[in-house]
């Protein structure tokens, strides 16, 4: 399947229709303006997906209990390319890659920007959950929280080149959230990525306390990261929203060529 995006593809700001009839995804409960699923997809053609978030990002303001929708989930799908796409002003996270196999994102644009005085919440560039064989490149994010996030039993992923901006980082997890389950995130390797005005650069976390899972981190490389103006260049937190050590074991994470440019 081929989709052609030409113009702008705007999600109308309707948050009670939205709210009865986004696609809901049980993690971390989330929902999505739809699904794109199915074998041998291809969607291109410079357009843009505008997800209209001020509306959004000014009721989660009064109501932090909103679902906002993602503006484009990879759901259940093999062999997938998204490339020459722009994504605007996304209620919450801009992608989510959900249990997919063999998906390559390329020439991306991601913006994100509040006109008020109600911030941007949550709007990460990529979640990648349950998910096989990830390459995310060649790629702009400005956005206010994960440039790239690895969700639990995400494996065999290669984010490169990419320029981010005013974010949280690349990501590993957070893991271990939900008590009894035992997250994996493997193989994973970022590489050539420029960090800018941002609240970290790499970072893992975990959270910790009672009634928590536990995980494994394994083989992950952060290589050739341009830092500048960033809080904390290299982050582990093992301790998330709790003064405990989460039950999480890391193991061959390495760390080359990080330069902090502040």
């Amino acid at each position: 399947m081929t989709g052609n995006l030409q113009g702008t593809l705007r999600f109308a700001p309707d948050i009670p229709y939205w709210t009865g009839n986004a696609f809901f995804i049980p993690f971390q409960t989330q929902v999505t303006f739809w699904l794109l699923g199915g074998k041998n997809i291809l969607l291109q053609g410079g357009g843009t997906l505008d997800g209209a978030g001020q509306a959004w990002y000014d009721a989660f303001a009064t109501n932090s209990t909103l679902l906002r929708p993602i503006i484009l989930t990879i759901h259940q799908a093999t062999d997938v390319v998204v490339e020459n796409i722009t994504m605007i002003n996304g209620p919450e996270w801009h992608n989510l890659i959900n249990e997919s196999k063999n998906v390559l994102y390329q020439n991306i644009t991601i913006k994100a920007v509040s006109t008020s005085t109600h911030p941007i919440a949550n709007t990460d560039g990529w979640n990648i959950y349950r998910s096989d064989s990830v390459t995310i490149k060649d790629s702009v994010i400005n956005n206010g929280d994960d440039c790239v996030s690895f969700k639990p039993n995400s494996t065999n992923v290669l984010v490169s080149n990419l320029d981010c901006h005013g974010s949280h980082g690349i990501s590993v997890g957070s893991l271990g959230q939900f008590s009894g389950v035992f997250d994996i995130v493997e193989n994973v390797t970022a590489i050539n990525i420029k960090m800018s005005n941002a609240q970290n650069g790499a970072r893992i976390k975990a959270w910790a306390g009672p009634n928590v899972g536990g995980g494994r981190v394994k083989n992950i490389t952060f290589q050739n990261f341009i830092e500048s103006k960033v809080d904390h260049p290299v982050i582990i937190d093992q301790h998330l929203c709790d003064v405990n050590v989460a039950d999480l074991s890391l193991s061959y994470v390495l760390l080359f060529q990080l330069t902090d440019d502040r």
